[in-house]
């Protein structure tokens, strides 16, 4: 098990614009979210179900990066499919990140 060498920072998280590869993802309205700990308080996390949000990690440096990852994965996998490849939920989630976001870069997949 791994020790935390950092002091816990569980300030809020200001969500306004990530940049990651090629791709700037811009909330139309900046949005905050609190970071928490696991039950086992070893692992940051962040969960936000409204935009498919649920990262984890051992420090706060790993929790937004795996928040960038995640914010494009999000993207590129509901966000620009095409709504007949999609369930209902993950159209709602489609239209919930389509309404928080707008992307500057890439506009199709990762071909």
């Amino acid at each position: 098990m791994r020790k935390r060498a950092e002091a816990i920072d569980l300030s809020v998280i200001d969500l306004d614009k990530f940049e990651y590869n090629d791709m700037v993802l811009v909330f139309k309205e900046p949005k905050q979210i609190k970071p928490d700990l696991d039950e086992f308080k070893q692992l940051y996390t962040i969960k936000d179900d409204t935009l498919g949000i649920d990262v984890y990690a051992y420090n706060r440096g790993e929790l937004k990066e795996h928040l960038k990852e995640q914010l494009e994965f999000l993207w590129i996998s509901y966000a620009l499919e095409e709504d007949t490849n999609l369930t209902s939920d993950a159209l709602i989630l489609k239209n919930n990140l389509l309404k928080a976001i707008n992307c500057q870069g890439r506009e199709v997949g990762y071909g």
